[in-house]
């Protein structure tokens, strides 16, 4: 456990101002809760899978390529990621407009992607496949 905590420590000692703000994400996620003075922060384990499903859409789609972004403000891609790719979680962050991302590690690369495009299992694309 003493590792665990040490990992933790570590990685919050990383994160820069903008990264402060985390929140409980809607799926269950396994996570470590750390107190650094009057600061909580939620360290995500595990991992999760790019999900591009819209099964509301009419005909249902699967997004086939999801960008990685730079930042939760989505000013620059770092690269493209694909549905049913594995990313390990790395943080949260809400938006001041109330989108829910996630600090993610894919293929060495590490950015944010929007929490509707991450699920905890691989699935399947469904519908019309989009590759843009």
């Amino acid at each position: 456990m003493a590792v665990l905590a040490y990992v933790a420590l570590t990685v919050v000692s990383h994160y820069r101002e903008s990264d402060k703000a985390t929140y409980t994400p809607s799926m269950t996620f396994e996570t470590t809760l750390v107190r650094l003075g009057s600061n909580r922060y939620e360290i995500p384990g595990g991992i999760a899978f790019i999900d591009g499903r819209d099964p509301g859409a009419r005909p249902p789609t699967t997004l086939m390529r999801i960008p990685l972004w730079d930042n939760p403000s989505e000013i620059m891609e770092v690269t493209i990621m694909h549905h049913g790719d594995r990313v390990e979680l790395l943080a949260y962050q809400e938006t001041s407009g109330g989108e829910r991302y996630a600090k993610v590690r894919y293929k060495g690369y590490s950015g944010w992607v929007s929490e509707r495009y991450l699920d905890t299992q691989s699935s399947k694309s469904i519908g019309k496949e989009i590759d843009e």
